[in-house]
Parts: C-alpha cells; sequence; structure tokens
C-alpha cells in the first residue's frame, strides 16, 4: 500500500524507493543537468540552504523566496528541472539526516513534494509602481538616481549616492508597498529573513508622480532620515 502511494506521488525516475521489509531507504537519484554553469551553482547553493530549513515553520517561504529570485534572473530556464534539482538536494539532505526514522523522512518526503510542486506564490504590487522613474531632488529639481519597479516586485536601481550605498546602490532587489509606506528590500533565497534596505512613506501627485519621505531602513537612518524626494516617471 505505502509503495504504491509513493510510486503514484513521486515520479520514478526522480526517487527510487528501495524497500526491505518495513525499512525504506531513499535514494534520491542523479541532479537534473543545467547546462548554464552560473545558474547551476546557484540552485546548488539555494539547494543547500534550503535543506538546512527543512522542517522549519518557515521553509514553504523561504522555499517561495528561492524560486522567485532564481526563476526572476533565469526568465528563460526551465523552470520544472530547476524545481527538479532542488528537490533531489532536499531529498539527499533528508536521506542523511540521522535524527530521523526511515518513517519520518518518508513523510516529511511527501511533504517536500507537494511544497516543490506547488507553484510559488507572487506577490504582486499595485501597478502605479510599475516602470522606470527618475529620483528627483526637489532643491535642485534635478534627478539623481533611476529605478525599475517590477510588477512581480522586483527592484532594480542605480546608485543613490555616497551616503545611500555608494556607487552599488542601496542592495535592494525588490520593494513593497502597504499602508502608504514602500519599502526597498534584498531577499535572498532560502532565507525568511527580509532586509529592509530603505523605507519611505508615499503621497501620489498624480499618475506620474509621487513623493518619497524617507521614514527608516539600514540607509533611512542619520542625515538621511526625513528626506523627501520626487519619483517622476521616465
Amino acid at each position: 500500500m505505502w509503495d504504491r502511494l509513493l510510486s503514484n506521488a513521486l515520479p520514478p525516475l526522480l526517487l527510487a524507493l528501495s524497500i526491505t521489509g518495513r525499512a525504506v531507504a531513499l535514494d534520491c537519484g542523479e541532479l537534473p543537468r543545467v547546462d548554464d554553469e552560473r545558474l547551476r551553482g546557484e540552485i546548488d547553493v539555494q539547494g543547500n540552504l534550503l535543506s538546512k530549513r527543512i522542517g522549519s515553520a518557515e521553509f514553504k517561504t523561504s522555499l517561495d523566496r528561492t524560486r522567485t529570485d532564481i526563476f526572476s534572473k533565469y526568465p528563460n530556464a526551465d523552470q520544472t528541472r530547476l524545481n527538479e534539482r532542488l528537490f533531489i538536494y532536499l531529498c539527499q539532505s533528508l536521506a542523511a539526516d540521522k535524527t530521523l526514522t526511515e518513517s519520518q523522512k518518508r513523510e516529511e518526503l511527501l511533504r517536500l513534494r507537494r511544497q516543490i510542486d506547488t507553484p510559488p506564490r507572487v506577490e504582486t504590487q499595485p501597478t502605479f509602481f510599475v516602470g522606470h522613474w527618475l529620483i528627483v531632488d526637489p532643491r535642485t529639481n534635478q534627478p539623481f538616481s533611476t529605478v525599475e519597479l517590477g510588477l512581480n516586485g522586483q527592484f532594480k536601481g542605480s546608485s543613490f549616492g555616497r551616503n545611500l550605498g555608494g556607487p552599488n546602490g542601496i542592495g535592494a532587489n525588490f520593494y513593497r508597498f502597504e499602508n502608504g509606506v514602500l519599502k526597498f528590500v534584498y531577499i535572498q533565497g532560502g532565507r525568511a529573513r527580509v532586509d529592509e534596505m530603505l523605507v519611505g512613506s508615499v503621497t501620489a501627485v498624480s499618475d506620474n508622480e509621487f513623493t518619497f519621505k524617507v521614514i527608516g531602513g539600514y540607509y533611512g537612518g542619520g542625515g538621511n532620515f526625513s528626506q523627501e524626494w520626487v519619483f517622476r516617471r521616465a
């Protein structure tokens, strides 16, 4: 009964189970081939990070963020192959775990399979923010930086100046908007924590312009606190 249930739930080429009496040894199979060396390296690193969070309350959140981050960087990659490579890493971690019984490993593996098969939750942001923006200092009416905000929360930006991260920018890769507050954040796949790099209150001026007043974040303290900028659609 159990082995038939497993064979229906898990693709046989991805997970082989050798059954001896009541004991089940996990044989996770081969890692799916990924030709892009940089992509393969990133999947492997994130897979190792995720394997350390198996069974934790924040695992699904970390898994979703990992996949969203990788898919946004490599939009043309085979998502099925990426998912299965991550799954193999998780399976290998379970197989090596000396603290779990074989029965517990089987149960956890089925849970992981369901989580992998569930598409990551996409946090869409208000369409108002989507697009390219010039960041203007209202004192001079001159732009000092540019940002690109994506529908799924991706953030790309140039340097904000010496006191805001220097030439490498503020270090954000996503943005979030809620209750009148816009946050530029750094999210790392495989990690539940979200780093708030720059936070500001937002007031819409028109469809093509809004004001941003710095109220917090890693770069939002000191002399940067309470600075006010104008975002104008490029």
